[in-house]
């Protein structure tokens, strides 16, 4: 487990199951949550792969039962317009597919009207701010809430959460689980970005070829650098070679802990 009790201190209880991908690429569990989101949610409704959805959800069910027994009530992290029973018609998110499980399997009631997220913000794309999330007080019976998360980036999220959480029920222990936390950086975002005038071809002191790419986050002008070995560096690089300033190109992305941005390969 990882200790997150300093990166989120509104709660009692704060930790990750393990990292989203360490050195050796992504964790058990990691993979597991890449697979659903990324892979077998887009086609769920096949029988093929709600199968393998509902095998991988018992395997991340199995880890989470051992920190829902002394808990009064399980609430997921919550999302825009989000499936689960009192909204059938809402999209599919794996957090709430979790949350509805491990309720089943432990008989600890699950509760999806307590914590509202009221803006379609998300953090891939944008900034998200405490007055996205807001909290409903909860039954006098509830003294101690499980909150579940599938991947933590910077935390501010689970903070805005509990916060919102507290304010309309001050007394209550919260015990605050992401399945996993981004080991090297923040959450992944898809950004857009351009080639411009200083688009050229260059060596880094390791010999490695870069392009530099200019993209926008929050009203904010960064940069970030492709390198030769990306799979779409070629592409970039023939659009240097045509001559196509301002050709815009899309990719999933992450703030590191030093500030600097990547692009990610694998997504």
């Amino acid at each position: 487990m990882i200790d997150l009790q300093n990166n989120v201190q509104q709660a009692e209880e704060a930790f990750a199951l393990d990292w989203y991908q360490d050195e050796d690429g992504y964790t058990k569990i990691g993979n597991i949550v890449h697979d659903i989101k990324y892979n077998f949610l887009r086609n769920y409704s096949s029988f093929p792969e709600k199968e393998k959805v509902d095998y991988l959800i018992d395997e991340l069910v199995d880890q989470l039962l051992p920190f829902v027994g002394d808990c009064d009530v399980i609430l997921p992290i919550p999302s825009f317009n989000p499936r689960h029973k009192n909204n059938p018609t809402g999209d599919l998110k794996i957090i709430y597919m979790i949350v509805t499980r491990l309720s089943e399997v432990s008989k600890v009631p699950v509760n999806f009207d307590i914590l509202e997220k009221t803006s379609p913000n998300q953090a891939k794309t944008s900034l998200i701010l405490a007055a996205d999330f807001k909290s409903k007080k909860l039954p006098n019976d509830v003294n101690r809430v499980l909150l579940i998360d599938d991947l933590f980036g910077k935390g501010s999220t689970a903070k805005y959460c509990i916060d919102a959480l507290k304010n309309n029920n001050p007394n209550i222990f919260v015990r605050f689980i992401s399945l996993t936390k981004n080991k090297f950086g923040g959450i992944h975002k898809k950004i857009t970005c351009t080639l411009l005038s200083d688009g050229i071809p260059m060596n880094a002191k390791n010999k490695k070829e870069f392009i530099i790419l200019h993209f926008q986050f929050n009203d904010i002008d960064n940069k970030v650098w492709i390198w030769e070995d990306n799979s779409r560096y070629q592409e970039v690089k023939n659009a240097y070679i045509n001559k196509e300033i301002g050709k815009s190109f899309e990719f999933y992305m992450y703030e590191k802990q030093n500030g600097y941005w990547q692009i990610d390969d694998d997504l």
